[in-house]
């Protein structure tokens, strides 16, 4: 699992970030991430060591935004709106 971790770390938090937009919750599933493979017979056996990471991750992430999710079925993520820029606001203006 190591070797995966120092070849492909990046890739997996890439991931993560890519899908919940979100540096703290990427970071705390990476963690998750690992425990969870540590733990897991199916990524010792498995053909594509990598291709069971990506899976784990993804499926970390889809239980995350369930978490998320009001009794209204709307997500509850707490993504702000990117700040305008000084020149933007400059020619907005």
């Amino acid at each position: 699992m190591l070797e995966l971790l120092n070849d492909q770390g990046a890739r997996l938090h890439g991931l993560l970030l890519k899908l919940t937009l979100r540096e703290d919750v990427a970071e705390d599933l990476m963690q998750d991430l690992v425990i969870k493979l540590a733990n897991s017979n199916g990524f010792a056996n498995a053909d594509s060591r990598l291709a069971y990471a990506m899976t784990t991750a993804a499926n970390l992430v889809y239980a995350w935004r369930r978490s998320r999710r009001t009794a209204g079925g709307e997500a509850l993520l707490n993504v702000t709106a990117p700040q305008p820029q000084p020149l933007d606001r400059l020619v907005h203006a």
